[in-house]
C-alpha cells in the first residue's frame, strides 16, 4: 500500500516541477471534402482532389457532407452547384455557409457560368474561390495542389500562434 503512495507523491512531485504541455495538432492527412448532386462530377473533382495531394471524402448529399464534418476535419471543400434536375441541389447553399462559419478550412465553389448572383453570394459567404462553369479536371487539380501548400501554411501558422498562447499561459 505504502508503494502505491509513494509512486503518487513521486508522480505529483514530478508533474508538478516539469510541467507537460499538450498541442492539439493537426494530423498530417490533408483530407478534401467534395460535394456534388452528379455522379459524373463527384468523380471528376474527387480525381482532380487526389491528383493536387488530397485524400478525398465524396459526398453526393448534404446530410452526408455534414456527418463527416462530425467524424472528420477537413483543411478544403470542394462543392459542386452544378444544377441537378435544372437547379442548384436542396441545402448545397447552406452547406456551404456552414463550411465557411468554422473559419478552418478552404472552400472552392463550383458555380455557375454566367451567374452574378451565385458568385456575389459566394463571395459574401467567404469563399476562398468561386470557379463557375467548371468541366476539366486539370484546371481544379492545379488549384488542388495549390490549396495543398496554402492549407499547409495556414496550419502551421495556427499550430505556432497556440504554441504561444500555451507557452503565455505556463
Amino acid at each position: 500500500m505504502s508503494c502505491v503512495k509513494t509512486e503518487i507523491e513521486t508522480l505529483v512531485g514530478w508533474a508538478e516541477a516539469q510541467p507537460i504541455v499538450a498541442l492539439q495538432t493537426r494530423t498530417a492527412v490533408s483530407r478534401c471534402l467534395v460535394v456534388s448532386a452528379s455522379r459524373r462530377r463527384r468523380e471528376m473533382l474527387m480525381r482532380a482532389a487526389v491528383d493536387g495531394g488530397w485524400d478525398a471524402i465524396v459526398c453526393a448529399d448534404v446530410e452526408n457532407a455534414l456527418a463527416e464534418t462530425r467524424h472528420s476535419m477537413f483543411q478544403l471543400a470542394l462543392i459542386d452547384m452544378w444544377p441537378y434536375g435544372g437547379r442548384t441541389p436542396k441545402g448545397f447553399r447552406n452547406l456551404c455557409e456552414h463550411l465557411s462559419s468554422s473559419g478552418d478550412l478552404l472552400l472552392a465553389v463550383c458555380g455557375h457560368k454566367g451567374d452574378a448572383g451565385e458568385e456575389i453570394w459566394a463571395r459574401q459567404c467567404g469563399t476562398w474561390l468561386y470557379l463557375p462553369g467548371v468541366v476539366s479536371r486539370d484546371d481544379v487539380s492545379l488549384l488542388c495542389g495549390e490549396a495543398l501548400g496554402i492549407a499547409k501554411q495556414l496550419s502551421h501558422a495556427k499550430d505556432g500562434r497556440r504554441q504561444r498562447q500555451v507557452q503565455a499561459s505556463v
